[in-house]
Order: structure tokens, then C-alpha cells, then sequence
């Protein structure tokens, strides 16, 4: 039996968008294949007991150096086994070269232009990067359009690479029963934003947008929203709490329960919180910069407003849609042969 070996080392200890992309990924793997998972994460992290039972998980402790350095694993007689492996942001481990089929997953390129990030985190995504890329014989990116973006000496490794790009994993047809659950629980004030506080989420820009509407919440999640609560009054009309990270099913209730996320970032890999809201039945309000990097059903589903656009108009595209409620969704995104389906077809 081959092996399918997922290397997430260096991703968050906790729960957030890349770690659910992963978990997902994994499941859709498992659902595809008989093959055996390998799961090799970081010794200290909480998320993979989220990933269903029948996989093997291999825990290592993170290296000197973070994310830019790949974990170190002992000999394991699964790998004397055909092996596709695949990386979530980490490098290869030296013990799969010459004797796996690899691929690597880069959400975006941010690292390489983000000076908010600091120095040491951003040198140790770079270097993980390149070398996840140097070391992969495929290449899997979120959207077409990153491709675009690359650093000119990455564009060269990404020409001498097979590319593969969207979700890793198919989207299902959103249900209609869980969207009119959705639908008995949601609150027509609750504005939703999920992202954590650096700087290209702007969520100063949000907060400026919703302040002065009358009745209207605003709940913040992610690292560092806890700060950023406003109680009504003080020229600031509506709602506005922080909740920092919190727990994926906290997430998806907050979800069924808002009527619109906002995501007006400069720019996303992806924009995996817009896919996420879109499935419970929210409306979106999304930058043009996050739009070009959506599935055509979901754009189709939003309000798209210019990345430069002012607190003002952003605050008449929400209040248009609390106006609204619940979206007419597009019940099936398109999509061809994903990330997933390609692994399990080199382990066959």
C-alpha cells in the first residue's frame, strides 16, 4: 500500500484558515484513496486533533530556525513504501529525497513583501518556500492569479513546474438545509470579520465603516482582535467586540449567525473566511483584490468594492446588504481536478 505523507510543520499551533485547508485537504484524501496519511506537524500544535481517525501522525519538534528549516523525522518502515508527499508550508524532510513524488502548496507570497511581518518570521517563510519549491515537482497555488505575483527568481522554479491550482479539495453543493438552519438563527445587524490584525486586513477600515452605524454589531475575529473593542458611544453608534482567536465551532456558529462578513484586505492568497461565510448562507462584501482570486460562483454571490475604497463607501455596501438578508447562493463552484485527486492517482 502507498503512502500519502502531509507535512505541516511550522503552520500555527492553533486552529486558523491554513490548518482547516489542510485538515480538509487530508479528508478529502482519505476519501479518495485507501491509501495510508502520514501527518508530520509540529510537536506542540493543537489542531491535528481535528484530523479523523486512520491516519498516522508523526509529531516532531519544531527546529532551530522555524518554519525555514524541515523537520527532522526518524527512518520508518512506511517509507520504504511509494510515497507521495506534500507540504503545507514547510520544506521536504531529507529523509523523502530521492524516494518521493513531491508537491507544495504556497498560499501566497506575502513573506517576501510584507514588511509588518517581523524580520526573523519573515526570512524563515522565504526560505521555506524557496525551498519547498526547489525540492517539489509540483507546484499547487490557491488562485491563478498569484502565479502573476511571484518574485521574478521564484517565477524561474515555478516555469520548470507542473501547476496545479485552486482548492486542494472539490467544494460540495451548498445544502439547502443547512443554509435555511442558517437562516432561523441569523441576526440582521451582525456584521462578521475574520482575520487577524496586521496591517493588509485593515480592520481599522471596518471599524471606521461600521462605528456610526445605529444598532449595528461588529465582532472581530482573529490574532490580536481582542484590543480592538468599542462600546457605543463616543461618536461610535454601533458595536464592536473583539474576540481574538477562538474555536473552530465558535467560528461556524458566528458564521450562521452573521449577515455579512467583510473582508477588505489589499491582499489574500485566497480568502479562505469568503468561502467558509459563503457555505453558511452570509453575504459577503469582498475587495476587488480578494475578488480575482475567488471562484467565479462565489464573486458572483458578493458585493465587490475597489481595494482603495473609503470608510464611507464601505459603509453603504454593508448596509445595503443588512438590507438584504440571507444570499442567493450558486449551489455548486466548478472546478477540475484538484490537488488531491492528483496524489492519490500517483500512489495508485
Amino acid at each position: 500500500m502507498a503512502t500519502i505523507a502531509w507535512i505541516a510543520s511550522g503552520l500555527a499551533r492553533e486552529l486558523t484558515g491554513i490548518e482547516r485547508l489542510a485538515i480538509n485537504s487530508i479528508a478529502a484524501c482519505q476519501s479518495l484513496s485507501s491509501a495510508d496519511q502520514l501527518i508530520i506537524v509540529d510537536r506542540d500544535a493543537e489542531w491535528p486533533e481535528a484530523i479523523t481517525d486512520g491516519v498516522q501522525i508523526v509529531r516532531v519538534a519544531r527546529r532551530h530556525g522555524g518554519v525555514g528549516r524541515p523537520p527532522r523525522i526518524a527512518s520508518d518502515p512506511i517509507l520504504s513504501r511509494p510515497i507521495a508527499a506534500h507540504s503545507f508550508g514547510a520544506p521536504f524532510p531529507s529523509l523523502f529525497r530521492g524516494v518521493a513524488s513531491k508537491s507544495y502548496s504556497v498560499y501566497d507570497w506575502g513573506p517576501f513583501f510584507d514588511s509588518s511581518m517581523g524580520p526573523p518570521s519573515r526570512v524563515a517563510w522565504c526560505t521555506a518556500i524557496v525551498r519547498g519549491l526547489i525540492s517539489a515537482d509540483l507546484v499547487h497555488i490557491m488562485a491563478r492569479a498569484t502565479l502573476a505575483e511571484a518574485p521574478p527568481f521564484v517565477g524561474i522554479l515555478l516555469n520548470r513546474r507542473t501547476i496545479v491550482d485552486g482548492l486542494p479539495y472539490p467544494l460540495t453543493s451548498v445544502a439547502d438545509t443547512a443554509v435555511s438552519s442558517a437562516s432561523g438563527r441569523r441576526e440582521s445587524n451582525l456584521v462578521l470579520s475574520v482575520g487577524s490584525d496586521v496591517p493588509r486586513k485593515r480592520l481599522g477600515l471596518i471599524v471606521s465603516a461600521c462605528g456610526p452605524m445605529p444598532e449595528t454589531r461588529l465582532i472581530l475575529v482573529g490574532r490580536g482582535t481582542a484590543d480592538l473593542t468599542v462600546e457605543p458611544g463616543g461618536g461610535a453608534s454601533s458595536s464592536i467586540v473583539g474576540l481574538g482567536h477562538i474555536g473552530d465551532l465558535e467560528l461556524q456558529e458566528l458564521y450562521q449567525r452573521a449577515t455579512v462578513l467583510v473582508l477588505v484586505s489589499t491582499y489574500e492568497g485566497f480568502g479562505l473566511p469568503v468561502l467558509e461565510a459563503w457555505q453558511a448562507g452570509c453575504r459577503i462584501v469582498v475587495t476587488d483584490a480578494v475578488a480575482r482570486r475567488l471562484p467565479r460562483e462565489i464573486v458572483a454571490d458578493a458585493t465587490v468594492v475597489p481595494t482603495n475604497v473609503t470608510a464611507e463607501h464601505l459603509r453603504a455596501a454593508i448596509q445595503t446588504c443588512l438590507g438584504q438578508g440571507d444570499a442567493t447562493l450558486s449551489r455548486q463552484v466548478e472546478h477540475g481536478r484538484t490537488l488531491c485527486e492528483t496524489l492519490v492517482t500517483r500512489v495508485a
